[in-house]
């Protein structure tokens, strides 16, 4: 005679917790969870949705197809998608108008938007452009002049009311002209590339101002990074380019270098990992502590996260 077979449930709680916490650990397999059954789908697809990084040709296909296809209401999309991670290939934006604009709308939500290439083509999309200012970033990467089409951002828009990281990538040419960071309020941290569009170091009189306006005028502003990617100018020693600053002994300027391998900051900060503001506030603390400029280092931003785009067949 065979044993009696005994069953043996989890409480939901708990069962809930083991599903989310397997998804986390390992983000390829959540798409598998989200297809033991519809419980377990509605506890993981937060987590696959939080973080859209689309640089792979395979991972923006399947999404643009997810997008085109979902039942799932919008809401659904603004209250998960946490970041959101643009690639370069302006094209594929052009090419599906109207899924690009539906993507924006998903993602009004976002938190952390990095984004180095245009989703406008010409003339520009007022649907497009109501869907990308419609989004409330706290940290912001990428070249503004492409995120929003203006040669000069108007930092008093609603856009970038949330914004307290925000990271440049436009050229200092560029940068050096524009105006009214002071409409930034809740900016604590403020990343500026010291280079031009060929990676060429120098720092200009327009730089000058700008980077004094920032430090003088917003009123939240707790670090001031000034990055370039030559070991060999003047940067390298930063004691000589303060000498540019007129003697202004301002310990919220951090100078660091250009990474030798980029690792995005966003996956370091949602892995609880250190990434460049954390290194940036430490040098801060040293330089208010000793009093003296603390040389700029490359910083190099390790991370282990990784993201993946779920299958266009999860509803």
């Amino acid at each position: 005679m065979s044993a009696p077979a005994f069953a043996f449930t989890f409480p939901l709680d708990v069962e809930r917790l083991i599903f989310e916490e397997a998804a986390r650990n390992d983000i390829q397999s959540a798409v598998q969870l989200a297809l033991v059954c519809r419980r377990v789908q509605s506890w993981v697809e937060p987590i696959i949705y939080k973080i859209v990084s689309l640089h792979s040709i395979e991972i923006r296909d399947s999404f643009r197809r997810s997008l085109e296809i979902t039942t799932k209401p919008l809401s659904f999309y603004v209250r998960y998608i946490k970041v959101l991670d643009l690639p370069r290939a302006s094209d594929f934006w052009r090419s599906h108008p109207q899924t690009t604009i539906k993507l924006f709308a998903c993602c009004k939500g976002v938190e952390h938007f990095v984004s180095s290439a245009s989703p406008f083509s010409t003339p520009i999309s007022t649907e497009l452009l109501e869907a990308v200012t419609a989004m409330r970033p706290r940290r912001l990467v990428g070249r503004l002049t492409r995120i929003l089409p203006d040669t000069n951002p108007n930092f008093s828009l609603p856009f970038f009311n949330n914004v307290t990281h925000l990271q440049i990538s436009d050229s200092m040419d560029r940068w050096a002209t524009w105006s009214g960071f002071h409409h930034l309020r809740r900016l604590s941290h403020i990343l500026l590339p010291a280079s031009d569009d060929f990676g060429v170091s120098f720092f200009t009189p327009g730089a000058l101002r700008v980077v004094k306006d920032i430090l003088s005028h917003c009123e939240s502003l707790q670090v001031c990074v000034l990055r370039h990617g030559n070991t060999t100018d003047f940067w390298y020693r930063p004691g000589e380019a303060l000498d540019l600053f007129e003697g202004t002994e301002d310990a919220r300027v951090v100078f660091i270098l250009t990474p030798v391998e980029k690792r995005s900051d966003w996956q370091a900060f949602f892995n609880g990992e250190p990434d460049t503001w954390d290194y940036a506030d430490q040098v801060v603390a040293m330089q208010r502590q000793t009093g003296r400029r603390v040389k700029a280092r490359r910083v190099i931003v390790m991370t282990s996260i990784s993201c993946i785009c779920p299958p266009t067949h999860c509803s």
